[in-house]
């Protein structure tokens, strides 16, 4: 387990071939989107700003794995960790080549101690 330059905690696991409980990160993005779509305007600068920074924090974190090789073997996946006053996102993503799986997670990941991003 390692704290990445970004601030996320980062993990590589072995394959993990199914992904319960996580949504695409299309879908994730989709619903920053739709949020409050009947406001046309108000608030629309506000979530491109947050999907800036989600997308900052992921490609910003996948960099930083030393055996990531920048392929995807499916979509990224999207997790939720409650925290006291709100949920925070995490990614999954899965890499072609041998099925390695890459976790980034802006809370520490205890019952993934001993598996790191280096």
């Amino acid at each position: 387990m390692g704290k990445i330059k970004n601030g996320m905690y980062g993990y590589t696991l072995p394959p993990i071939d199914f992904f319960d409980g996580c949504i695409d990160f299309d879908d994730y993005l989709k619903s920053i989107l739709n949020d409050g779509c009947d406001e046309i305007f108000d608030g629309s600068l506000e979530k491109y700003k947050k999907i800036e920074f989600v997308i900052d924090q992921l490609v910003s974190g996948m960099a930083s794995f030393k055996y990531w090789e920048g392929d995807l073997r499916e979509n990224i996946k999207v997790f939720t960790i409650p925290c006291e006053n709100q949920t925070e996102i995490g990614f999954i993503c899965k890499q072609s080549n041998n099925g390695s799986t890459f976790v980034l997670s802006p809370i520490e990941l205890l019952h993934l101690d001993g598996d790191s991003y280096e």
